[in-house]
């Protein structure tokens, strides 16, 4: 072998350890994206699955059980939020503070206008997680929103 010939294999072979170093990296940090992806999106199914169970939470109205849901249309057609404000808080204050998320705050549309709203957290919002649900009562379009404030 000729000199110098021996150090450019060397060189050669080293390169292709470099290329597989970095092409194993590439595919990691690929494949660990895609798994925080999955994170954030199983995070917005539990604020929907949350928002839905507090739509759907019994409260008693005058003698009669009625749920969430109902009673927000009651608030709204009666201009009257105090029992909402007051069931709002106590279901949602058992759930906070939960994975990170220390508090919370409500938003009610109608008609893409807000409403009422029900603030825990006043401050500058950094990282907020949220779901949102429609419902339509006779001619009207309420919003729920929630905003998990972590």
């Amino acid at each position: 072998m000729k000199k110098g010939v021996a150090e450019a294999t060397l060189y050669v072979y080293g390169f292709f350890l470099l290329f597989c170093y970095l092409l194993i990296l590439v595919l990691l940090s690929f494949f660990g994206s895609g798994f925080e992806e999955k994170l954030v999106a199983a995070e917005v199914n539990a604020n929907k699955v949350s928002l839905l169970a507090y739509l759907q939470t019994p409260v008693e109205f005058a003698g009669m059980s009625i749920n969430m849901r109902e009673l927000i249309i009651h608030s709204y057609y009666s201009k009257d939020y105090g029992l909402l404000d007051e069931k709002t808080r106590e279901i949602f204050g058992k759930l906070y503070p939960k994975k990170g998320c220390l508090t919370w705050n409500m938003d009610f549309l109608v008609d893409g206008n807000s409403v009422h709203e029900i603030k825990n957290y006043n401050g500058d919002e950094q990282n907020i997680a949220g779901a949102e649900m429609s419902m339509v009562y006779e001619d009207k379009k309420m919003e729920v929103r929630l905003a998990e404030i972590c």
